[in-house]
């Protein structure tokens, strides 16, 4: 699964890029912060893409977000965004990094 979440993050598409790992997101029992980190930033900067108002379909994923996974895990997933989108190669490097470690 961390292997898909890589081709996600690769395409050049970002609507299918948020497409791919909504899907593989919800099939995750209880998806890691940083999985949730990646499909927020990517839900965001298709936000900014269609030129619109940042928040009009993050804000309501991630209110939803926190009443299921809880505050901890939305607060990680937020800051493992704001890092994806402020300097997206080196969070992309890291997470290339801890998947091949991991041996997937």
């Amino acid at each position: 699964m961390k292997a898909e979440i890589i081709k996600a993050l690769e395409n050049e598409n970002l609507a299918e890029s948020v497409a791919r790992v909504e899907k593989l997101v919800a099939q995750m029992e209880q998806p890691t912060p940083l999985a949730l980190g990646i499909y927020l930033s990517l839900i965001i900067a298709l936000e900014i893409q269609e030129q619109q108002e940042v928040g009009t379909i993050s804000t309501p994923k991630v209110a939803t977000w926190t009443e299921k996974w809880g505050e901890e895990v939305m607060e990680q997933a937020v800051s493992y965004a704001r890092s994806f989108l402020i300097n997206p190669q080196e969070i992309f490097a890291e997470i290339k990094d801890r998947i091949n470690v991991s041996g997937e």
